[in-house]
Order: structure tokens, then sequence, then C-alpha cells
């Protein structure tokens, strides 16, 4: 057994090239290409890996502690169930002349790139411009007409999200390059103080050109990867519903939180443990085309949350489009626990 076989098990899908293996990366926002390498030698460099995309790296316990939210200890012990000597790793740091601090640090998965990210303190990215909320304004009433009759929403809503709308706007995307924004509604994110955090929007428009734009956020700026909406309230109710898109969420009430997408970032999942004590529920309610994706977030969850749930949504319509009713309906009958059972029955879904 070798640390590249928990991958083949985990990650599943892989290319061989000599002496090393490509697979999807699991931290990716898309997974579709083969970017994670790692390295398949019988040296000191066994297991050391790299994703091209994200441009994460590290070696096989910081994979574990990552992939798996398991703390140094947990991803030692999984590792020894495959053979994989801690030596491996102490031979890697020593390779690569670390000192004994720095080796520390690399055991415990806090590499230096890390350390100057916790020790910077986000901001929230800037609105874009054109952004209003003043929704008694005549200008108001096509954007008040979609979130009411499109999407169900009701004033309460709007007021406790502090949403607002674009006539005509723009953002700048991570080149520099202006994005026009026209007829959109603009959604906020907020911390646990009610602060505003971050942004993204959706069009009004039947055919628009762009249909809904997560907000670009430098490195130092709150992003899609490192919030999640609604999770200010949602901490506080009995059952959290954990959906893609803000609509959805917003369509399962208080309890309801998203992710901007399919794939759930590490940060996303620590935010969201972060947030809950070991009563609450959690249901995780993502789109059914996304099985794969459903299936192992559910396994990270469940392994630190015991009280997390799938849910198997037979009809292929999201959270919005079926409507609050309708989806409670389905998140009561349709529902088992995220266990290795519950994993399975959803790729067999």
């Amino acid at each position: 057994m070798s640390f590249s076989e928990y991958l083949d098990e985990e990650l599943g899908e892989h290319k061989n090239i000599h002496v090393e293996k490509i697979y999807h990366c699991p931290f990716c926002d898309d997974n579709r290409a083969f970017k994670l390498y790692v390295k398949v030698s019988n040296d000191s460099t066994d297991g050391l890996w790299h994703c091209k995309k994200c441009d994460r790296s590290g070696n096989p316990v910081k994979f574990i502690m990552e992939y798996n939210h398991y703390t140094f200890a947990e991803a030692k012990d999984l590792l020894s169930l495959y053979d994989y000597e801690i030596t491996n790793i102490e031979q890697q740091a020593k390779d690569m002349g670390l000192s004994v601090e720095e080796q520390l640090l690399l055991f415990m998965g806090t590499l230096k790139k890390q350390e100057e990210l916790v020790e910077t303190k986000l901001v929230p990215p800037p609105l874009p411009v054109g952004y209003r909320n003043d929704w008694t304004h005549a200008d108001a009433f096509p954007f008040l007409a979609y979130l009411a009759n499109k999407r169900g929403l009701s004033w309460a809503d709007i007021r406790t999200h502090n949403m607002g709308f674009i006539t005509n706007g723009y953002t700048l995307n991570a080149t520099g390059k202006q994005v026009t924004l026209n007829n959109h509604v603009v959604i906020l994110t907020h911390d646990e103080q009610g602060n505003y955090q971050y942004w993204n929007t959706r069009s009004i428009e039947p055919d628009p050109y762009i249909k809904t734009f997560n907000c670009p956020a430098k490195d130092n700026e709150y992003s899609k990867r490192t919030t999640v909406f609604n999770l200010n309230l949602a901490r506080h109710e009995p059952n959290l519903f954990l959906t893609e898109g803000v609509f959805d969420a917003l369509t399962l009430g208080t309890g309801g939180i998203a992710t901007f997408g399919k794939q759930v970032t590490q940060e996303q999942i620590d935010l969201i443990l972060g947030s809950i004590t070991p009563e609450q529920n959690l249901y995780i309610m993502l789109d059914m085309d996304a099985k794969e994706q459903m299936a192992s977030l559910a396994k990270k969850l469940y392994s630190k949350h015991s009280n997390t749930y799938i849910v198997i949504n037979p009809t292929g319509k999201d959270a919005n489009d079926l409507g609050r009713e309708k989806a409670y309906e389905i998140i009561q009958t349709n529902s088992v626990l995220a266990d290795s059972r519950g994993q399975m029955l959803v790729l067999l879904g």
C-alpha cells in the first residue's frame, strides 16, 4: 500500500506519466481537468503533490489534513494504514534544507505561504459601480417584480440580506478588465456580526449575456472560496440546508446556506463546521448532476459532524424551482444519513 493507492481510492480516475500520477484536484473550483501531480518514487520525493491550476502543494500529511479536515495526528494515523512512513516526510524536510522549526511547520500543515494568508486580514471587495439599494425608486420596480414573481422572495428577504440592484454599472475582473453589469440584482453575504463581506449578482433579463456573476476578489479580499451565504443567520437554526445558489438558500428560509457553486472549498467546510453545534442537523442539497462532489463533501462533513444528511432529490430541480413547500417535502422524505451507505446511495441515485 502507498499514499498514491489512497489517492486512487479517494480520487479515482488518473493518468500515469513516468514517476508521477495525475488526478483531478479536489481543491479546485473546476475538477474536470487532470492538474494534480503526485510523485510516485522510491526516494524522499514520494508523495509530494502540486496542483498546476490552484497552485496548492505539499506532502501526504498536508493533503490528508486539508482533504479530510483531519488533525496532524489523525492524518499521520491514516497514513500508517497505507504503510506510508513518517520518516519519508522527515527526509523530505531535510532534503528541502528546512530547519527543525520549519520541519515542525511542515508537519503541522502550516507552511510559510499559509501563515501569511492567515495573518492577512481579509477585507470585503468593493461593491460594483452602479450598485443601488433605494428600493422605493421607480427604477427598482422591475427588480422587485423579478425577485417576487420569478424567485418567490419577500420584502423581508430583500431587506434582511441588504440586497441591491444595478440598472447600468460594471465591475473589474481579476485582470482589471471592465465587466458590464446592467440590470442585475446584487446579493450580499455577511459575517457573524452582520457586516458586508462579499457580493454576487443575477441578471433579471430573459436572455442575458452574463446570467450570474460572482465577485472576483484579490488575495486580501473575501471571495466565493472563503465565504458562505447566510451562514451568519443559519448558524442559529436547528436545521441548516447547504445549497449551491443563493436563491436556493433563500427558498429554504433562515436555515439555507449557499456556497456559490458545486465545488465546496476546504475554507467553506471549515466555516460551516466551526459555526454549528453537534446537535444541529446539516442537510446537503446540491444539484443531482454533482453526485461525486456531493458524496465527497458528505464524507468530509460526516467525519466531523455526525448529524449530516444527504438529500437525494429525484426531481432534477433545485430548491428555488421547486418552491419552499415542495423542497421541504423532498428533504423530509428523501434524506439519508451521510455515512458510507448514504454516500453510496448518492452515487447510485
